[in-house]
């Protein structure tokens, strides 16, 4: 399986081709609103005319990980009837009032029409024939010949985190009356399609449901409570909530009442930070690569926690690549580092924003054995499961992994 982790800045775009098969999981850019130049490298990746992906892993809903493939896929050929599996992590029900939260917010910032992956939903059914899928730890689903396994988002959340959700999309709630914008947007929000349903029929996990045969099945994770006295960073859920490259550029909430402009801002960060929370991180079924999407500190360290990055037998397993947790600029706490898998190579996905925090460089040597980031050597490519006499040589740089 041959892999191109491509060079968008700051954002993420990984294309996955196993023979005529292809696989992409995520693609857009921060810095680029319209998702145009990440949507022309993807091209370029699979080539000018190359048919859609069969299967796009959406691993959350921030812009800078879908609007490429929104342009992407309006720019490729008609192919009717051919399935396309669209799939992105599913929210606890206690967090969907977040998810629309987070879609008002999105509404508000971005200029162009497109404003949530229902638009990638709907680029691609003008298209081809793309169904919904909904993941969260646990599923599992067959792309490329390969079985991979959803590690998180948790199915359901400990109350003291629902907590948290609940009270961040109250405080929305509350603001959206004080400002009209917010409220257009939150209303519209409710009302989108993005809020049906979480999959549509023939979801690509059902063939997988209760099979044990195929990747055994594992325990529900059991999460912490929050603690109600700690000073502890790892059970911060909202940690650097306020630094970091913006995502809603463009939007400073002009208008709004002066005394609660900064408290808007607030807690934008904090459903922007809660929507990362639930990223998807999925593994091959070889446990040779491993992403973690733009997974914060809180749910890394439970991840963690829970020993849900080790193999089946509950060993510890050492990974060929990892994608590192958004962007690189997301490591665990000093309580769970050392429960962080041995990793041959990391790949931050970044640009010049997120590569200011870059996390991992101190870990080199012990954990991990080589970093790479994008904004550096640009585009990079490696070869799964394959011998060396197989592989060709990428136009960045090459690396193989496999038996």
């Amino acid at each position: 399986m041959w892999v191109d982790v491509v060079n968008v800045g700051d954002g993420a775009c990984t294309v996955f081709r196993n023979g005529q098969q292809t696989m992409v999981m995520d693609c857009g850019s921060l810095h680029e609103r319209d998702g145009k130049l990440p949507g022309m490298l993807l091209r370029g990746t699979l080539g000018e005319v190359a048919p859609l992906p069969e299967t796009i892993v959406v691993s959350h809903f921030d812009q800078d990980h879908w609007k490429g493939l929104e342009s992407f896929a309006q720019k490729a050929s008609k192919e009717p009837g051919k399935r396309i599996d669209l799939i992105y992590p599913r929210f606890p029900s206690v967090a969907k009032p977040v998810q629309a939260a987070y879609l008002a917010y999105q509404f508000l910032a971005l200029t162009t029409p497109e404003r949530s992956l229902f638009d990638l939903f709907k680029a691609l059914e003008d298209k081809a024939a793309p169904v919904r899928n909904a993941g969260f730890a646990g599923r599992k689903f067959k792309a490329l010949d390969t079985v991979w396994e959803i590690l998180w988002p948790p199915k359901e959340l400990p109350n003291s985190v629902s907590k948290v959700f609940t009270d961040a999309a109250n405080r929305t709630a509350e603001l959206a009356e004080q400002y009209p914008p917010l409220k257009r947007a939150l209303d519209w929000a409710y009302e989108s399609p993005w809020m049906l349903p979480d999959e549509d029929a023939g979801s690509v996990f059902a063939r997988f449901e209760g099979d044990d045969e195929v990747f055994e099945s594992r325990p529900a994770l059991e999460l912490d409570d929050l603690p109600k006295d700690t000073a502890d960073e790892s059970y911060d859920l909202f940690g650097d909530a306020t630094t970091g490259p913006q995502i809603f550029i463009g939007n400073d909430f002009a208008g709004a009442p002066a005394n609660i402009r900064n408290e808007l801002i607030s807690n934008r960060r904090r459903v922007q930070r809660l929507n990362n929370e639930l990223s998807l991180v999925i593994r091959d079924e070889n446990m040779q690569f491993l992403s973690f999407g733009d997974l914060q500190k809180w749910g890394l360290n439970q991840l963690l926690r829970q020993g849900g990055l080790k193999n089946a037998s509950g060993k510890d397993q050492v990974y060929s690549v990892v994608l590192a947790p958004h962007h690189g600029t997301q490591a665990p706490g000093s309580t769970f580092i050392k429960y962080f898998p041995k990793t041959q190579l990391m790949i931050a996905q970044n640009g010049r924003e997120h590569l200011k925090r870059l996390k991992w460089q101190k870990f080199l040597g012990g954990i991990v054995g080589k970093i790479e980031s994008t904004a550096e050597i640009g585009t990079i490519s490696f070869c799964l499961h394959c011998c060396p006499a197989q592989l060709p040589y990428s136009w960045a740089r090459a690396w193989h992994f496999g038996y």
